[in-house]
């Protein structure tokens, strides 16, 4: 299929707080590969700059990204749509290879694939990204994300940074939820494919997709921790179960180690024997960080420091969000925290 017969098929979802310097970015990487496909940017402020004629700017009452992504499929008049972030853009081929992979087999309605650092990205943000699709961030299905050499296979969910999908569908499961802040594209693809609808990985679906910085990074997992394990403790579905539990597992483990060496304490026992706990958990966290210095080219004494380092604060920042996750007591509006920069 050629570029100008995929721009006719499809509209772009972009949602976004603002209209900054990213979303500039984004439309303009855009603009680069395609030249007159739909783009839909749905905002919180009032529309302050315009872009060219096939740009809409919608401004959302709901500030939830679900909410903007259902109002922009909703002002969509084409047969398929593409959500991606205002954080990342295309790479070439992204909207025709997904398009004919959709058109040349009917028994998939959506596409996702690989998302890689632009060439912006400095060192960190490309070790973060490693770290982000590791074993211990992330589940099986996603390991694979940053994988150039990734094969093309069925998946159970997508990233609402990248995928391409048929309108039709979107609106017959009723749009994301828009009960739901983060995850909520986890949440969609469980609803998608129990309705019955199909999922295909291409690496040829491939966006660059901007990391963030250290500290952003940090402050998102805490948000992630705290936000799964608040809505654990109300009976809402997020993640599958599976999912979920793996992701508290940190904090449960904490918790475990403490109530020992109390009790230990308590029976009067040395407890200092049960620190071999702790380091190795520590050696594991070693081992892992030198195994991701393999994906580095250069680099690799830093780049262990900093998979170490992150690996370390992300336990940290995870059990505290999980323990405050739990508490029925608001420490923190996930909402103001969760940013990418």
């Amino acid at each position: 299929m050629q570029i100008n017969e995929a721009e006719n098929l499809i509209s772009i979802i972009i949602p976004t707080r603002e209209q900054d310097f990213i979303l500039d970015e984004c439309i303009l990487n855009i603009r680069n590969l395609y030249k007159q496909v739909k783009i839909i940017v749905i905002i919180d402020k009032d529309n302050e700059k315009t872009y060219d004629k096939n740009v809409k700017i919608l401004k959302s009452q709901n500030k939830n990204m679900s909410a903007k992504r259902n109002l922009g499929v909703k002002n969509a008049d084409t047969k398929y749509i593409a959500l991606i972030d205002s954080d990342a853009y295309p790479c070439e081929g992204w909207l025709e290879n997904s398009i004919n992979l959709l058109e040349q087999d009917e028994n998939y309605s959506a596409v996702t694939g690989n998302q890689y650092n632009p060439p912006k990205d400095n060192f960190i943000q490309r070790c973060l990204r490693i770290v982000r699709f590791s074993r211990i961030f992330t589940h099986g299905n996603w390991c694979v994300i940053n994988d150039k050499n990734a094969i093309e296979r069925e998946v159970n969910e997508f990233s609402s940074a990248n995928v391409i999908l048929t309108k039709a569908s979107y609106e017959n499961i009723n749009g994301m939820n828009e009960d739901i802040y983060l995850a909520e594209d986890n949440e969609f693809s469980l609803r998608y494919k129990n309705a019955g609808y199909k999922i295909k990985f291409s690496p040829k679906t491939a966006v660059f997709h901007r990391e963030s910085t250290m500290y952003p990074f940090l402050r998102k997992l805490y948000c992630m921790s705290y936000y799964y394990a608040d809505m654990f403790r109300q009976g809402k579905t997020v993640k599958p179960f599976k999912q979920i539990l793996l992701g508290l597992m940190p904090m449960y483990g904490f918790v475990l180690f403490l109530f020992l060496w109390c009790f230990l304490i308590f029976l009067k026992i040395n407890p200092y024997p049960l620190l071999i706990l702790p380091l190795i958990a520590l050696l594991i966290l070693v081992i892992e960080a030198y195994n991701l210095t393999k994906q580095l080219e250069e680099g690799k004494i830093l780049g262990f420091l900093i998979f170490l380092f992150t690996f370390c604060g992300f336990i940290a920042v995870w059990i505290l969000g999980g323990f405050l996750g739990l508490i029925p007591i608001k420490f923190s509006k996930v909402e103001n925290l969760y940013k990418h920069y």
